[in-house]
């Protein structure tokens, strides 16, 4: 491996240190779904990337010393909207089924999996009721966005259906559910990655929500999320 580094402008280049870290091939792909929808974004393996949130839906901050990566996951509770709609729910965590090739270590520790954000109130049918959560960021980039998911709410399969946005975008193409796409498993470990391409005409508000399926009436409604 070779860093070469090359002065644009000024007569010198420098830095200050050099961390290298191995990390799998599958911590990120190179192509994502776009926001807004039906776009597909390539490339990512092209751009660097920096922080900006990252958190532990449900659960307590998960300090390096529990991340194979190193990285803080912070609790998601000062990010609320309306912290009234939204109670914490977890479980053991070696009830946690992780399939093979979907989700490592390094995507995300195993601890996020076992806690989640749900509806406070499970039978609400109107689609006004979400969970939602409110991030500040620089209209200027794009933003990757990785949403981990878990079916620990439920006990019995394809019983959990609900919808995810991105402000206004309803990104997950509606009735989204957890034990369809992990093949028939429940508390199984999912993600879903997404690049959002405009944050909404220069606004530096991105806002994030899951909230019920409200035209699958044989249902309890819910919604969950896990990690952000």
């Amino acid at each position: 491996m070779v860093l070469t580094f090359i002065p644009s402008n000024n007569p010198f280049a420098f830095f200050n240190a050099i961390e290298v870290v191995s990390v799998s091939n599958t911590l990120v792909s190179d192509t994502a779904q776009a926001v807004p929808l039906p776009n597909t974004y390539s490339g990512l393996f092209e751009h660097a990337f920096e922080k900006i949130y990252k958190l532990n839906m449900g659960g307590p901050l998960i300090s390096p010393d529990n991340d194979t990566l190193g990285r803080f996951w912070d609790p998601d509770t000062s990010l609320f909207a309306s912290k009234s709609l939204a109670q914490n729910f977890n479980i053991p965590a070696n009830n946690i089924v992780y399939r093979k090739g979907l989700v490592t270590n390094e995507t995300t520790p195993n601890i996020v999996y076992p806690t989640a954000e749900e509806m406070a109130t499970t039978n609400v049918t109107k689609p006004t009721f979400n969970i939602s959560w409110l991030f500040t960021v620089d209209p200027n980039y794009q933003y990757f966005i990785r949403m981990h998911f878990c079916d620990i709410v439920r006990k019995e399969l394809n019983n959990l259906y609900f919808n995810v946005y991105y402000n206004n975008d309803n990104v997950m193409g509606g009735k989204f559910d957890i034990s369809t796409v992990t093949q028939n498993n429940l508390a199984a470990a999912y993600y879903k990655i997404f690049v959002v391409l405009n944050t909404s005409t220069g606004s530096k508000n991105l806002v994030f929500k899951v909230g019920p399926a409200i035209n699958m009436a044989s249902l309890l409604p819910n919604a969950i999320l896990n990690g952000l």
